[in-house]
């Protein structure tokens, strides 16, 4: 069969290797491949492409950096080899793995609380997670992979050991409220907060994805990349608005970067395809009132 990635033009110039083409495909035959190089081989192939990993809070995605572009039409991001050969593939997917891992464990420290002598003013924002559910934690998990405001109560040891690395990931503060009744528990408020400079200026946010008014230092958090477009184009319609002032951003390796207006206007107009039915398929009626 066929292996599809693409090899480091600069890499192989310096080398003295001409490298007409950054795509390229090799034959191999699977049975001839060591068993651990094909599951390394497997875990990052799609049809024929062999696809990098990125890593998007907590979370391994194949081929795009951020999960919304996986809905576009372009194409995802291969492996980079310095070399057009199976060996060349494998340590390329190897030195992508120990990056991911890396990273992962960069996220294994001990959260650092915060200490409260009353109830935040805002405790209406944040949502409880009850000690009385069964699954209390898997609850919790849920809603910090969603990047919602909560609060419950709960042992330290349950956010040091069991909600760790998940509040690392998500970049969770997290601020602890002793209970005078409670020795061994206490109330833990979980915010999740995004801050670092852009354009000069510190843009901080309680969501990854936002809306940023560079002028007037305006911002809007959105629940995802495609609201954030909705906010967007919102924007351009207010009197006296300037789309240039006004960027979608998406936080990254603990920074903000542009994501581009254009690539998402694509990836919804795809979405929307994708849910039309097929060709010689006709629409559900809708149902009347």
């Amino acid at each position: 069969m066929k292996l599809r990635f693409e090899v480091d033009q600069a890499d192989s110039f310096r080398r003295g290797i001409d490298r007409p083409k950054s795509i390229v495909s090799i034959e191999v035959n699977p049975a001839d491949i060591p068993e651990s190089d094909r599951s390394l081989i497997a875990e990052h192939l799609s049809g024929i492409d062999v696809l990098h990993f990125y890593y998007h809070y907590g979370e391994i995605i194949k081929g795009y950096p951020v999960k919304e572009l996986s809905f576009t039409s372009r194409e995802p991001n291969r492996i980079v080899a310095k070399a057009a050969n199976l060996s060349g593939l494998v340590d390329a997917i190897k030195e992508n793995d120990a990056f991911i891992h890396r990273l992962k464990e960069s996220f294994n420290h001990p959260v650092q609380l915060r200490l409260l002598d009353k109830p935040p003013q805002d405790e209406a924002n944040f949502a409880y997670v009850s000690s009385q559910l069964p699954n209390q934690l898997h609850e919790i998990a849920e809603l910090v992979r969603k990047k919602r405001r909560i609060y419950f109560e709960c042992f330290l040891s349950d956010i040091q050991e069991s909600l760790n690395r998940l509040l690392n990931e998500h970049c969770y503060r997290v601020y602890l409220l002793p209970l005078p009744q409670k020795a061994a528990e206490a109330r833990f408020y979980c915010d999740p907060i995004f801050a670092a400079e852009f354009s000069g200026k510190l843009v901080v946010a309680h969501t990854p994805n936002i809306v940023l008014n560079r002028k007037t230092g305006r911002v809007a958090e959105a629940t995802n990349l495609f609201h954030a477009l909705d906010i967007y184009m919102v924007s351009g319609l207010r009197p006296g608005a300037i789309l240039d002032d006004v960027s979608i951003l998406s936080w990254e390796d603990k920074r903000w970067v542009i994501i581009e207006p254009e690539s998402l206007i694509d990836a919804a107009n795809d979405a929307k395809e994708k849910s039309r039915p097929a060709a010689g398929q006709p629409e559900l009626e809708a149902k009347k009132v």
